[in-house]
């Protein structure tokens, strides 16, 4: 017995040592070893319990686990699938580009060059504003206001170039051309209507002016050695022209039906005057030449009934009858 009790204080100070609750400093009692070994117990039995609550909560989770794996797998393959998908939609339209890419001539690697069809220029609002385009054969220029109107065009092809300036309520009022042998001039008004126009060949020119019917009414021509003038009135019909040609001037007044009534020709050596009625006969003839001047006086039938003629050493009266004989000077007896 005391052998057995001997032991005892060894036995409890390895278990102190080991659980680490205490450090012998004293040799303990039989009701100290024992309500330590009761304390250990419940302490050992207190953490059983919450191992077995963290093995029931890590068996849940465990399962909760397996069933979002489940889910999970279906949705990742959903996505693989697609993505899959995605992939070879891609490669094909990457193989379309670069067969495409192919086809492209190469553009010629230039530095500092911009090469386009269509350059536009657009406002602090987005608004196009001036627009350089190449269109059909030819190339244009415009220059646009901020309500979108074009208010100045210049175009320009194989054989012709033009230049247009327009209103603000974008009609046009001036067009400048040019061709190969040729060029025009024009000024609209408001409404858009040329009012003068200049044209001007090799060998030619012509301006005209035109009233707001658009019909001409005033037309200088020169063509040549000639040279021409012409005025009309609101119905298109000549008034006047003066005509100027190598060697001879000549006016002519016309009335409202076009008809000429009176004309004016002057030459190097001689000059005429003349005037003509309604019905288009001549009424009366002022001429000269290097040798004689003379007037004419005819009557509706155009038959002459007074001739005043002066000669360098002769002067002369002579006037008609309707017939045609004479009456003054009085026909000369036949001598006997």
């Amino acid at each position: 017995m005391k052998k057995a009790l001997f032991w005892v204080p060894a036995i409890l100070l390895c278990v102190a040592v080991a659980g680490g609750a205490f450090v012998a400093t004293r040799i303990p009692t039989p009701q100290s070893v024992a309500g330590e070994i009761d304390k250990k117990t419940k302490q050992l039995s207190d953490e059983n319990e919450a191992l077995k609550v963290r093995v029931s909560q890590l068996e849940k989770a465990i399962q909760d686990s397996n069933r979002g794996q489940r889910a999970n797998k279906a949705k990742i393959a959903t996505a693989v699938s697609g993505l899959l998908r995605d992939i070879e939609q891609t490669k094909t339209a990457v193989d379309k580009i670069a067969a495409a890419k192919e086809k492209i001539p190469e553009a010629p690697k230039k530095t500092g060059i911009v090469e386009a069809q269509r350059v536009v220029l657009r406002d602090k609002n987005g608004k196009e504003r001036a627009v350089l385009s190449v269109e059909g054969q030819g190339t244009t220029l415009r220059f646009i206001d901020a309500n979108g109107r074009n208010r100045m065009e210049l175009t320009s092809d194989d054989d012709s170039e033009e230049l247009r300036f327009f209103g603000s309520n974008g009609r046009e009022r001036v067009e400048l051309m040019a061709h190969d042998a040729s060029g025009m001039l024009s000024f609209s008004d408001g409404n858009g209507k040329k009012r003068m126009a200049l044209a001007a060949g090799d060998d030619s020119g012509e301006l005209r002016f035109i009233d707001a019917d658009e019909k001409d009414r005033m037309r200088l021509m020169t063509a040549g050695d000639t040279h021409e003038l012409r005025f009309f009135d609101a119905n298109q019909k000549e008034r006047i022209r003066m005509l100027a040609a190598d060697g001879a001037e000549e006016l002519c007044l016309f009335d409202p039906n076009n008809r000429k009534r009176m004309g004016l020709i002057a030459g190097k050596k001689f000059g005429e005057l003349s005037f003509i009625d309604q019905d288009n006969k001549q009424r009366m003839r002022l001429m000269f030449d290097k040798k004689y001047e003379g007037l004419y006086l005819y009557d509706p039938s155009s038959r002459e009934r007074i001739a005043l003629l002066i000669e360098k050493e002769f002067e002369g009266l002579r006037l008609q009858k309707p017939s045609g004989q004479a009456s003054w000077p009085p026909p000369r007896r036949p001598k006997k």
